[in-house]
């Protein structure tokens, strides 16, 4: 295990904000199953176990595992597919959502999202289940694809709020642009239409500006986004106004393709990163303090 402790500035998405400082712990817990190559989407289950799933093309299956990266249930999903699994999320009505929703060329007309109980999955001897399935189409797209300037409707983040699901796009516009679409979409399955809700100005560095992963604390205070090797932090925000204040943005230590977050608390989160053919996917526990100076 590797811990590292960082002490820096926060900075907000113009400047840094030198009234405060944070310090991190950054631990790498261990490596991902063998069965979990392309981690892409996180959330926690019972004490010290976590969900995960396999990016596109994988199987349409959940993996349950523990701090030590040790495998300890696969259950799957027996009416779904997965075309591109990117992210998932829980209510607090102990549902479990599955995005699959990963629209690289921006041409995909059958999102949907799966909506799962977790009474249903809770016990180790589950080994499938079936989904109730959302699916939706985006209100302000016309084209499949649209020029490329405007690909911004690449979804790859999924958070739950109320009563609503909230997703991000990951921005694959040429030249690239460094922005993310949020959009709101009720939890009740059948079809629907996403409604476009805001837009956030993110950074037009691609492996800080592309957004590929969010979670939203328990008391709905925190909203956290993930990029490849940066941290979106929004706080005190009123409703879904997510983004009135500005961030904190934290670089992340390791160089990892980070694509799943999921906050224990408020200051505590979990992140995986995807493997490759060589290299494992990883598990990492981030905590972060603030001191006003």
């Amino acid at each position: 295990m590797i811990v590292i402790f960082l002490l820096f500035l926060a900075c907000s998405t113009n400047k840094c904000d030198k009234n405060f400082s944070s310090l991190f712990e950054f631990e790498e817990l261990a490596d991902l199953p063998n069965d979990l190559k392309e981690s892409s989407g996180i959330e926690l289950a019972e004490s010290d176990h976590f969900w995960s799933f396999n990016d596109s093309g994988g199987k349409p299956e959940l993996y349950k595992f523990d701090r030590e990266g040790q495998l300890k249930q696969i259950v799957r999903v027996k009416n779904a597919l997965n075309i591109d699994w990117e992210d998932m999320t829980k209510d607090e009505e102990g549902n479990i959502y599955i995005g699959d929703f990963g629209n690289n060329n921006n041409d995909r007309k059958d999102l949907v999202i799966y909506k799962i109980s977790r009474s249903k999955i809770g016990s180790a001897e589950i080994s499938s289940v079936m989904a109730e399935k959302i699916e939706f189409r985006l209100s302000d797209q016309h084209d499949f694809p649209p020029a490329k300037q405007d690909r911004l409707f690449d979804i790859e983040s999924l958070f739950a709020s109320g009563n609503y699901l909230y997703m991000l796009t990951k921005d694959r516009s040429k030249p690239f642009m460094g922005k993310s679409k949020l959009y709101r979409l009720g939890k009740h399955p059948g079809k629907h239409i996403a409604e476009y809700r805001d837009l956030l100005v993110t950074d037009k560095d691609k492996s800080k500006g592309q957004i590929t992963a969010a979670d939203l604390s328990n008391d709905g205070s925190t909203l956290v986004l993930l990029a490849k090797d940066m941290i979106w932090l929004f706080e005190r925000f009123q409703a879904d106004q997510f983004f009135e204040r500005k961030p904190l943005q934290i670089d992340l230590p390791a160089e990892q393709n980070m694509e799943g977050v999921v906050l224990e608390s408020n200051r505590v989160m979990y992140l995986t990163s995807e493997g490759s053919k060589k290299k494992a996917g990883r598990l990492f526990r981030l905590e972060l303090s603030l001191a006003s100076q």
